[in-house]
């Protein structure tokens, strides 16, 4: 047995007998460079959980999936992913967690991941579900027609393990309360009727490194508190109502107005509008102007003298130059010619002169 063939061995044991694995209950769908959640999620094994699912997960996933309808027009052809009705496959007979995109966890065969994204799901978020995953990380929900109001258990849940939620990319409405999720490095809540102020809270979030709100109603200014979250990487608010001067702290500085762009009451850096009270460069007076064009003209005009006044100098150095050598032949004969035509073209006025007194 060679050296790389003990190695692989090695790396196969300690792939499935590590207990801090997520382990997925079937394929997982390939991954796409345009699904945002992608790139946050580890691609799991293909085996599952020594532990199977407890069934008042299954029950809670049950109830979740049937107070929505599916509709294939729910889902935009354009999504990110293959779109496919995921939660067709859900029924009590069978493990949840071999169910479509349920992923659960090894050990305690958990739940831990949920991705309904493009799933052709219509309806309203039930406000009185009783939701309860306690080691779900991953709540991924985008590109579906899930509308309505969001209810108060939505944003209260798993404060301790969630670590990624997308619910862009459908038509929810309400405000964004105050979160504490600890743990929380991805939020994208893009693209839906989301009004009311950006939380303050946000700012709490200390491992956030994704945070889209753009295509939303949000309103008021931007938080400063946002500038404190060291680990924020990408952040998108354009496209709402915001309105104020662009906080420039501490890790707001780094974004370019693409971050802010669509918000017609927002101003200041990076944004080219300038906010009230700015000190803004005086417009330059029409006398500064002709001045500005008179100096440029004269060191033109002083440039062009410059040329001449060089060209003069060189060619009379080449000239002596040349006479004084002899060389090249045709260059002196040529000087000693001028010489005698200027010498003639001297002595002429001076005969007219003395034919003139006499």
């Amino acid at each position: 047995m060679g050296w790389h063939q003990i190695l692989n061995l090695f790396y196969f044991l300690l792939f499935f007998h590590s207990p801090l694995l997520h382990i997925s209950c079937i394929n997982p769908y390939p991954e796409s460079p345009a699904h945002p959640a992608t790139p946050l999620l580890p691609p799991p094994p293909p085996r599952p959980p020594s532990a199977p699912c407890p069934p008042d997960q299954r029950d809670a996933l049950l109830y979740f999936a049937n107070s929505f309808v599916i509709d294939s027009t729910a889902s935009p052809s354009d999504c990110p992913m293959l779109s496919r009705p995921r939660t067709k496959s859900w029924n009590e007979g069978v493990d949840c967690c071999w169910w479509d995109e349920v992923i659960c966890d090894y050990i305690t065969g958990n739940i831990i991941r949920l991705d309904i994204s493009c799933s052709w799901l219509r309806g309203t978020l039930h406000p009185n579900i009783s939701f309860l995953l306690p080691e779900l990380q991953y709540l991924l929900m985008s590109y579906n027609s899930i509308s309505g109001k969001i209810p108060r258990w939505f944003w209260g849940m798993n404060h301790d393990t969630m670590e990624a939620l997308d619910i862009s990319q459908n038509q929810l409405e309400g405000g964004i309360p105050h979160l504490h999720w600890k743990r929380l490095s991805y939020l994208n809540l893009s693209s839906n009727h989301l009004t009311g102020p950006i939380p303050l809270a946000l700012g709490n979030l200390t491992n956030l490194g994704w945070l889209d709100l753009s295509l939303n109603k949000l309103s008021g200014v931007i938080p400063r508190k946002l500038g404190d979250l060291t680990f924020l990487g990408y952040l998108n608010l354009s496209k709402n109502q915001l309105i104020g001067r662009i906080p420039q702290d501490k890790q707001l500085s780094t974004f370019s107005n693409g971050s802010f762009n669509g918000n017609p009451s927002l101003c200041g850096t990076p944004l080219s509008k300038a906010c009230p009270g700015d000190a803004q460069p005086p417009p330059p007076s029409s006398s500064s102007t002709f001045d500005q064009e008179g100096h440029e003209n004269w060191y033109k005009q002083k440039v062009v003298w410059m040329g001449y006044a060089s060209g003069i100098i060189i060619g009379i150095s080449i000239a002596y130059i040349a006479f004084e050598t002899r060389r090249p032949k045709w260059l002196a004969q040529g000087v000693r010619m001028l010489e005698r035509r200027v010498a003639k073209w001297m002595e002429k006025p001076k005969q007219k002169a003395i034919k003139f007194h006499k």
